[in-house]
């Protein structure tokens, strides 16, 4: 059981330090260029562990170790799907950006007054509807830059590095302000609060799949279920930030119930 349990929590830590690489919370030499092999290697790892695991639930000489968990076949089966589906997107990743990654860096300095930003809340992926996701960028004369990563909370006079996607078609890789003043760092600061939030939440969910009785299981099940609510209406608000539209405000609405409902569940 705890070999399970431990294998689990390392492929899930595993899995939220990738994404930490990928909001810039863990900071990256040359991100452009690297992010995509941080991504294959970690994910990689994540996904021999959750392999593992199915493979030594299905295998134990003593199935009765797990009577009393949670674990079965079907449950670690989901979570080697979960990592794999990760990896999987992360080598597509590096082989589509192949080409991107070699491409130039261009710098635009921009007024305030020459670029509006863009920021608002759809239901498409393409032509498709697939779910409520943040579409962020920036229309200026040249065309139009796409943020991915940090982008500045108002339009500001800046300089924007970024590279060529297509024509017309920019991604930021970062930005300075001309005026050489730092923005506020306090949602950065937020950023890592819950990625080390987000670690703990991952520990005391798989205790409490492996039901370990050195551990009051009632308490860790009310933590983890609180934590986690609270950990997904923050993270929707983050998402959110500077968003506009009927159905942004619907989805801040469903973050702060999320959010009460996560503390009640902590002290109830």
């Amino acid at each position: 059981m705890y070999i399970v349990t431990i294998a689990t929590i390392i492929a899930l830590e595993l899995l939220i330090a990738t994404f930490a690489f990928i909001l810039r919370v863990i900071p990256l030499k040359n991100y452009h260029k690297n992010i995509a092999k941080v991504q294959i290697a970690l994910l990689g790892i994540a996904s021999l562990l959750g392999a593992f695991v199915c493979i030594y639930i299905m295998t134990t000489s003593n199935p009765s170790m797990f009577v009393e968990s949670r674990w079965n076949v079907e449950l670690a089966g989901t979570f080697f799907f979960l990592y794999f589906i990760f990896f999987a997107g992360s080598v597509y990743r590096y082989f589509s950006e192949k080409n991107i990654r070699n491409n130039k860096e261009k710098i635009f300095e921009l007024k305030a007054t020459e670029y509006k930003i863009i920021k608002y809340t759809d239901l498409m992926l393409g032509n498709y509807a697939f779910m409520p996701n943040v579409k962020s960028y920036c229309e200026f004369e040249g065309g139009r830059i796409l943020f991915t990563q940090n982008m500045p909370t108002k339009e500001k006079d800046c300089a924007f590095t970024c590279i060529r996607i297509k024509k017309g078609i920019y991604e930021c890789i970062s930005y300075e302000l001309l005026s050489g003043e730092k923005e506020g760092n306090s949602f950065e600061v937020i950023k890592r609060i819950l990625f080390f939030v987000a670690a703990i939440e991952a520990c005391l969910f798989v205790i409490y799949i492996s039901q370990l009785s050195i551990v009051d299981i009632n308490i860790v099940g009310r933590l983890a279920g609180g934590i986690g609510l609270i950990l997904f209406g923050a993270a929707t608000l983050g998402l959110l930030r500077g968003a506009r539209g009927i159905l942004s405000m619907l989805l801040r609405l469903l973050s702060y119930v999320l959010i009460l409902t996560g503390i009640i569940n902590l002290f109830m």
